[in-house]
């Protein structure tokens, strides 16, 4: 497997200890977020403020997932696949109820601007997340949002 000191992200060593738990002729399957098409609209352009302020920062962040077949390979697994699958996220549905509740428990931290800007990070204004939360109502909203690598390998026979 890789080296400890090659993990460069906590989700490393989870892979690494999954891979070395499965059989000769067993199979891998991992399932990852990635944010690229959040990050190509915007750079596109033509999309609602609120997401550009509350959704985008989040996604900006998932990339890991890019590399993970390559990490899987690394391992030692063969046949492996990593097959992109890009979302919309679209008002009124289930994945954006999800949403909703999601930004409701997180909103105390994004919206504290020392808490945030501790992390680097700019805080969301109260006005944008209440716009973002009715977007996420709204049956006719829909834009890019993220793309998820489903990656499978094998480990060969003995």
């Amino acid at each position: 497997g890789l080296p400890r000191s090659a993990a460069l992200h906590p989700l490393d060593d989870v892979v690494a200890h999954a891979v070395a738990a499965v059989r000769p002729g067993g199979w891998v399957f991992f399932e990852e977020a990635d944010g690229a098409p959040a990050q190509h609209a915007v750079r596109c352009g033509q999309l609602p403020e609120p997401f550009v302020r509350v959704m985008v920062p989040l996604a900006e962040r998932w990339t890991w997932a890019r590399g993970l077949a390559d990490r899987v390979a690394a391992l030692g697994m063969v046949d492996v696949r990593d097959e992109v699958r890009a979302d919309l996220l679209e008002g009124a549905t289930p994945s954006a109820a999800f949403w909703g509740r999601t930004l409701v428990r997180i909103r105390p931290l994004v919206t504290d601007a020392a808490r945030m800007r501790a992390l680097g990070a700019e805080p969301v204004d109260e006005g944008s997340y209440d716009a973002m939360l009715a977007l996420l109502d709204d049956p006719s909203f829909s834009v890019p949002f993220a793309a998820r690598h489903r990656v499978t390998g094998r480990r060969p026979e003995a």
